[in-house]
């Protein structure tokens, strides 16, 4: 079992490295044959939602995102990436709500407390 975890691992980490290199297309392929493997994975589509949100894909990384608290529910990290994608469509109070959220579980305070004040400088009466 630690060894299948090691490859896991490993493989997370070759998906990340190629990602951050530039060969999306390839890190996104290594990607979905994981989740094909390790639908289980929260982590796996955590990174899904950074890939998609990275390319301005936000309704796709929503929806990894969702996923991702389906199967991990208090994960503060994924908490604060929804604040920043509900930030970057304009939806101020969905924003403030997820950076609310991963605050509370004690996720990138400092940065949340950041993004807060740009939401009260956007915010418009209207949002909704």
């Amino acid at each position: 079992m630690a060894s299948h975890n090691n490859g896991l691992v490993h493989q997370k980490n070759e998906i990340i490295r190629l990602f951050k290199s530039n060969q999306v297309e390839e890190s996104y392929s290594k990607l979905l044959d994981l989740l094909e493997k390790h639908g289980e994975d929260a982590e796996l589509y955590y990174l899904q939602g950074m890939m998609h949100g990275s390319r301005l894909r936000y309704a796709e990384a929503l929806k990894s995102f969702a996923h991702a608290l389906e199967l991990k529910p208090n994960d503060g990290e994924v908490y604060f990436e929804l604040g920043l994608i509900e930030l970057n469509l304009c939806r101020f109070n969905k924003a403030a709500g997820y950076l609310r959220k991963a605050k509370s579980l004690k996720c990138r305070v400092a940065e949340s407390e950041s993004y807060f004040k740009k939401i009260n400088q956007q915010a418009r009466p209207q949002d909704a």
